[in-house]
């Protein structure tokens, strides 16, 4: 499988001048000043819609 040069020159651009710019590391708190709370983690995130059954499958009768 090729990859098209549209994609590689994404991923180089990204690996060469975005995540390795010194700017783009800085950590925020900008999630805490939106939500008015606390960042959770993916993984609170996680357990707590596990246990809302959102997750679960839908069963028609």
């Amino acid at each position: 499988m090729e990859i098209p040069g549209e994609v590689v020159w994404l991923i180089e651009y990204l690996f060469s001048h975005v995540l390795t710019n010194p700017n783009n590391q800085l950590v925020v708190n900008d999630i805490e000043r939106v939500l008015g709370r606390k960042a959770k983690t993916f993984l609170e995130y996680a357990q707590e819609t596990a246990t809302s059954g959102i997750w679960s499958p839908i069963r028609v009768k």
